[in-house]
C-alpha cells in the first residue's frame, strides 16, 4: 500500500478506536448542503462524519478489530463516529433521514457490537442519556 494510503487508513483507525461507537451510512444523492447539514447538526453532540472509501474502511475496521462486514460496505459509504454516547446521534441521523429522504445507516457498531438498522433506530427513540441517569 502506498504510504498516503497507508497514512488515510492508520487515521481512520485512530478515528475508529476512540469513537465508542461507529455508524456507516450511505450518503448517495446528497448533495454538499445536506452534508453540510448534517455535520452541524452532529458537532453539538460531539460527533464528525467522514467520507470513506470502503476498502480504506475495511482495512481500518480489520486493523481495530471489528467484526467483519464487507457485504454491507458498498456505494458510497460515510462513517460517523464520536466521543460521547450514541444515542442523540441516532436520534439526529434520524431525524435527518426522515426530513431529506438521504443518509440512511447501513450498519452500526457500539463497543464492537454490530448493530442492525432496526436496532439503531431503537437507540434513537431513547431518551437523552441525563434523562436516563435521573
Amino acid at each position: 500500500m502506498r504510504p498516503e494510503k497507508a497514512s488515510i487508513v492508520s487515521d481512520l483507525s485512530e478515528k475508529l478506536k476512540r469513537s465508542p461507537f461507529v455508524l456507516v451510512t450511505d450518503y448517495e444523492h446528497m448533495k454538499v448542503g445536506d452534508f453540510g447539514e448534517l455535520r452541524n447538526r452532529l458537532a453539538p453532540v460531539g460527533a464528525q462524519v467522514h467520507v470513506v472509501k470502503n476498502n480504506f474502511l475495511r482495512r481500518a475496521m480489520s486493523d481495530c478489530g471489528f467484526p467483519e462486514v464487507s457485504e454491507k460496505l458498498v456505494g458510497q459509504t460515510a462513517v460517523v463516529t464520536g466521543e460521547k454516547d450514541v444515542a442523540p446521534v441516532a436520534k439526529i441521523f434520524k431525524t435527518f433521514a426522515t426530513e431529506f429522504k438521504i443518509a440512511a445507516l447501513k450498519i452500526g457498531f457500539v463497543d464492537r457490537t454490530v448493530l442492525s438498522t432496526d436496532e439503531l433506530e431503537m437507540l434513537a427513540e431513547l431518551p437523552a442519556w441525563e434523562v436516563l441517569q435521573a
